[in-house]
């Protein structure tokens, strides 16, 4: 994977005005703005772009979270291959969600005809 780094939710913002991301994932807690806010700013702006909240948080936050389009909330601190596995969970799901229609349609009736009209 590549990775860029953001100091805080407005620098993260920026980046993603500057160039595309698969996934930005986010901590809960940051100056600026909060990982919530920057997982709305992302689904109104960016909606292809998969979102995953990190915190060391207990709280409600996680349910907002998930029902606001998060594909995942990885609890702090995170083994490695926990936060792999839910970077790879997440960027399939998103490519799942955004594929084109027709193609969707195609994969999901079996035919090899190519898409449906």
């Amino acid at each position: 994977y590549n990775v860029f780094e953001a100091g805080d939710g407005l620098a993260a913002c920026h980046e993603l005005k500057t160039r595309h991301f698969d996934l930005v994932v986010s901590d809960y807690q940051m100056p600026q703005l909060d990982g919530l806010q920057l997982l709305d700013i992302c689904r109104i702006a960016w909606p292809k772009t998969a979102v995953i909240i990190v915190s060391g948080e207990n709280s409600d936050w996680t349910e907002r979270a998930i029902r606001g389009g998060a594909q995942a909330w990885v609890k702090k601190p995170w083994e490695r291959a926990h936060l792999i596995k839910e970077v790879r969970q997440a960027i399939e799901k998103m490519s799942e969600r955004t594929a084109p229609q027709a193609f969707q349609r195609s994969s999901l009736s079996g035919g090899s005809r190519g898409p449906s009209p």
